[in-house]
């Protein structure tokens, strides 16, 4: 899509499907993607040399803010129910768990 994206930025059907949903909706604010490694509870992390590669493979130091952020508010609003059964991690896939944040609806 853009210059030093790798050599296969978006080549997954249906990542290209999302990817031209946000682009033909600028209405569209945010998209949020929490999928099957616990990145609600546990948040994203930055680092700063996978940032610095060609290919970019860290989420950025504002973006892991923002995740923080989330992961905050949904731990202490799950705190009082108790410890949840932990997943074990595996390789990461395009969930059905996205959620699509209108613009007027973002604060």
């Amino acid at each position: 899509m853009n210059p030093k994206t790798g050599d296969y930025a978006a080549s997954e059907p249906e990542t290209r499907a999302i990817i031209d949903l946000i682009f033909d909706n600028p209405q569209i604010a945010a998209v949020l993607h929490f999928g099957l490694q616990n990145n609600l509870s546990v948040p994203e992390q930055f680092d700063q040399r996978k940032a610095s590669e060609r290919i970019v493979k860290s989420w950025t130091n504002n973006d892991a803010q923002v995740s923080a952020f989330v992961s905050k508010i949904y731990n202490d609003a799950v705190k009082p129910l108790g410890e949840a059964p932990k997943m074990q991690q595996g390789k990461g896939n395009f969930s059905p768990t996205v959620i699509i944040i209108p613009e007027n609806s973002a604060s």
